[in-house]
């Protein structure tokens, strides 16, 4: 990661959150300009629909390899396993026969981890394995793109990594004390390998995207598919998997234990919990980098707070 200090200083970012707006607006992917933007994909934004839009990001959010492993529908599935949800009535019948295929080679792919600690920790994901269709199996038709990765992280997980994408890691140690904005930012360069600070209430891609992107010297950073929801990436977020935003509503009720031992679900359907918003909103009072979002009205989304919000056609003609 020390080769990248300052190496894209005062240029502007482009990162790609894979929210099902992008596809419920049809927003035209493949006309974004490489020359003007640096592009980030996030982990589970890698999909059938994002490689047949043929815009090669240029990193990969790759800061914790197991979620690399499936896509928003496969985790689906690995939730329900977590809460012994039968999901046979309740998604389309295209997607039924990944269900069966999961379901019945369960032991293939998971294995009991600490059901102690919660409904949300009974089982993991193997570490030497990954799911078909995978976004790391996608990875491979992008072999320049280059992937940002935690160090002890991506080491647990690198006998299924098994691609000959740069890998660019930094560390990660707890953070001192209560928030501190300008500390969070700051990767910490005492030793050998950069470090990001973990702040706790940050969610897991947000404790190291940020404080990589200003160490990276990004002038602006825009963001797309930032939905702010909890429906997945992509063509395979729950209002195209489930037959219904009511069957999906049942799934939601029932498997909230399986989301995060302190889930607390938002008064506004489907949204990510209040305190992810609160997280949010403090982080983007940065004065470091201009942060802009590129919104596209969807009933499952809201414009960020606190941040220009701007049309993708405002965004393609370069008016902010």
């Amino acid at each position: 990661m020390k080769r990248l200090k300052n190496a894209y200083a005062g240029r502007d970012a482009l990162v790609i959150l894979g929210g099902p707006s992008i596809i419920e607006n049809r927003v035209p992917l493949e006309r974004i300009d490489r020359r003007r933007v640096t592009v980030f994909l996030e982990s589970k934004a890698l999909t059938p629909y994002f490689v047949k839009a043929n815009l090669m990001p240029d990193f990969y959010l790759m800061f914790y390899l197991e979620k690399c492993k499936s896509n928003a529908f496969q985790h689906v599935v690995f939730q329900s396993f977590l809460a012994d949800i039968d999901l046979t009535d309740l998604i389309r019948d295209e997607y039924q026969d990944e269900y069966r295929y999961l379901k019945e080679n369960f032991r293939m792919f998971f294995e009991a981890f600490r059901p102690d600690r919660g409904v949300h920790k009974r089982f993991r994901y193997k570490t030497d394995v990954f799911l078909r269709d995978s976004p790391l199996e996608l990875l491979s038709r992008f072999p320049e793109t280059a992937c940002l990765a935690l160090e002890d992280n991506f080491q647990s997980y690198k006998e299924s990594f098994c691609r000959l994408n740069p890998v660019y890691t930094c560390g990660i140690r707890p953070a001192a004390g209560d928030f501190d904005l300008q500390d969070y930012y700051a990767l910490d360069e005492s030793g050998p390998l950069p470090r990001v600070k973990d702040y706790s209430f940050l969610n897991s891609s947000a404790i190291a995207l940020f404080p990589v992107l200003n160490f990276m010297g990004f002038d602006k950073v825009f963001f797309l598919g930032m939905d702010m929801s909890m429906l997945g990436s992509m063509e395979y977020a729950a209002c195209y998997t489930f037959k219904s935003m009511a069957h999906y509503r049942k799934f939601f009720k029932k498997a909230r234990r399986a989301f995060s031992g302190n889930f607390k679900e938002n008064k506004r359907p489907f949204m990510r919990p209040p305190h992810e918003f609160a997280a949010l909103e403090k982080i983007l009072k940065y004065q470091g980098m201009n942060f802009v979002n590129i919104y596209e009205p969807f009933e499952y989304s809201l414009p960020v707070d606190g941040i220009p919000n701007i049309s993708f056609k405002e965004f393609l003609n370069g008016t902010c």
